[in-house]
């Protein structure tokens, strides 16, 4: 099996309501563990304290105080992220003793925690509760992302009642152990579509809440832009160019989409037409590379593939159904955006 990226496991993942019978191995199991426990949290103080409900009986308990939801039943394992309110006081001279062992805190940094973080933690007072869940909630992020790196489906639930949980995990009598969330495990017996998301316009500020966010890539050139006649071109040697620089995350450029079809019509391989990109100074060397080691084109072949970029858009159904979640996302008022070409214009600020 081959581990996802992080950014395609964020965008692939999706909360999961049915789980397939099959266990997680040991091993696996494990891995989770260890990303949860890499989760960052203030001062290193660690306060979450992460349950691995496996067994049937416990299980149905579980579920019994979430409304007998069946993602907890059905899945092999649910992990219960609590948190202890109180735990930075019995785990702090260890995260110390150990942070000093390993280099990792000079002197200065010791003596911030040592006469900082005592007086914070009693100040928040009644917001301690929420301090401490919102570090459970990091390592629970932590673990769902794993679990879909590792070919694994998960479902984020705050739908519980919280004296029910303490009472499943042996809590019901510590006052310090609140619930941050359940967090059910394993193999999907379903594909959940992507239920879309609110425009980036709406969600996302420069600096006052009065700014929206806007994508302008300074270094991309439109999918419209043409070079020896022909759209996309400028684009792909840009796409080559950022990749190189580790500016293009999470795209697989020259092997999918836009970028094959032009290499297709080329007929030049992918390893090459980047080899020659990353070697020439300017497009017009690239250009030249071009006209001495690509198939010669006449003009009529060139705007038949022209006609042919500029009109993609979705083909089926359900493809129709992403496109106008993608549209959506960025500006669900532009209703006449038809082809991806268009979408990507709009997304990138140009139209």
């Amino acid at each position: 099996m081959n581990e996802l990226s992080v950014l395609a496991a964020i965008e692939k993942r999706r909360s999961t309501k049915h789980f397939r019978p099959d266990p997680i191995a040991d091993t696996v199991l494990n891995a989770l563990v260890d990303a949860a426990a890499e989760a960052p949290s203030s001062y290193n103080l660690q306060p979450w304290r992460i349950v691995i409900v496996q067994s049937e009986e416990k299980k149905r308990a579980l579920a019994a105080a979430a409304w007998n939801q069946a993602q907890i039943i059905e899945a092999p394992v649910t992990f219960v992220f609590a948190a202890s309110l109180e735990s930075w006081k019995a785990q702090m001279r260890q995260v110390i003793d150990t942070a000093r062992a390993v280099g990792a805190w000079g002197t200065k940094m010791v003596s911030v925690v040592q006469g900082v973080a005592p007086g914070f933690h009693k100040d928040l007072g009644d917001r301690l509760r929420e301090y401490t869940v919102k570090d459970s909630m990091i390592a629970a992020t932590h673990l769902a992302l794993a679990a879909e790196s590792l070919g694994l489906a998960s479902c984020f639930m705050n739908g519980w009642i919280e004296d029910d949980v303490k009472r499943v995990i042996g809590a019901e009598n510590d006052p310090n152990i609140a619930i941050a969330l359940l967090l059910p495990v394993g193999y999907a017996a379903e594909t959940a579509l992507h239920p879309g998301r609110l425009a980036r316009k709406k969600l996302f500020f420069v600096d006052t809440l009065e700014n929206p966010y806007r994508f302008t890539p300074k270094h991309l050139r439109s999918p419209r832009d043409k070079a020896m006649g022909l759209v996309h071109l400028p684009r792909l040697i840009d796409k080559v160019r950022l990749a190189s620089r580790g500016e293009l995350p999470g795209y697989n450029y020259l092997t999918t989409g836009f970028d094959k079809h032009l290499l297709d019509l080329l007929d030049v391989k992918p390893a090459a037409f980047e080899a020659a990109v990353l070697a020439a100074p300017d497009d017009d060397a690239v250009i030249r590379w071009l006209e001495a080691n690509a198939k010669r084109l006449a003009d009529e072949d060139k705007d038949a593939f022209n006609r042919r970029i500029l009109a993609i858009g979705p083909t089926d159904e359900k493809r129709r159904q992403r496109f106008r979640v993608l549209l959506d996302e960025i500006d669900p008022t532009r209703t006449e955006i038809a082809s991806f070409a268009e979408l990507i214009d709009l997304a990138e600020g140009r139209i």
